[in-house]
C-alpha cells in the first residue's frame, strides 16, 4: 500500500470524524464559511502580496507553500473535499474558469486547471515579493 495514500486517507478519516460530530443543521453553514474561505483566499493572498508588510507577505508565501504541499500530498485540494462532504455540492473554485474556457467541469478538469496556475500565482507572489523587499 502506498503510504502517502494511508496517510491522506487518515487525514481524510480524522475530518469526517469530525463532521459526524457536528449538529447536522450546522454542516451546510460550515460548508459555506470554508467555500467562501476557498473563494476569497487567493484574492487576499494576492491583496497581502501588493500592500501588505514584510511579514505579512513571508506569512502568505509560506501560507501557500504549505497549502500546495497539502493538495499534492492528499491528492487534491483538502478545502475542496471538506466543501463536498458539508454541503454536498459539486461546485469547484476552478469551475467558473472551464466554463469560460468551454471545457467540462470534473474532477480531472479542475486538477489541470489548478496544477496549471499554481506554479505561475506562486511565482507572480514571490516576484512581488522580491521587487518590494529585496
Amino acid at each position: 500500500m502506498d503510504v502517502t495514500a494511508h496517510s491522506s486517507r487518515g487525514v481524510k478519516n480524522f475530518i469526517r470524524k469530525i463532521i459526524d460530530k457536528t449538529d447536522p443543521k450546522h454542516t451546510k453553514l460550515l460548508g459555506v464559511w470554508t467555500r467562501s474561505l476557498h473563494f476569497m483566499m487567493p484574492c487576499v493572498s494576492l491583496v497581502c502580496a501588493l500592500v501588505g508588510p514584510k511579514w505579512l507577505v513571508k506569512v502568505t508565501i509560506a501560507l501557500f507553500a504549505m497549502i500546495v504541499g497539502l493538495y499534492l500530498y492528499l491528492g487534491g485540494c483538502i478545502l475542496t473535499w471538506l466543501e463536498k462532504k458539508l454541503c454536498r455540492e459539486d461546485v469547484n473554485i476552478a469551475d467558473w474558469l472551464l466554463v469560460v474556457l468551454g471545457h467540462e467541469t470534473c474532477s480531472n478538469n479542475r486538477n489541470v486547471i489548478t496544477l496549471f496556475f499554481f506554479p505561475f500565482y506562486f511565482m507572480f507572489v514571490v516576484f512581488l515579493y522580491c521587487y518590494r523587499f529585496l
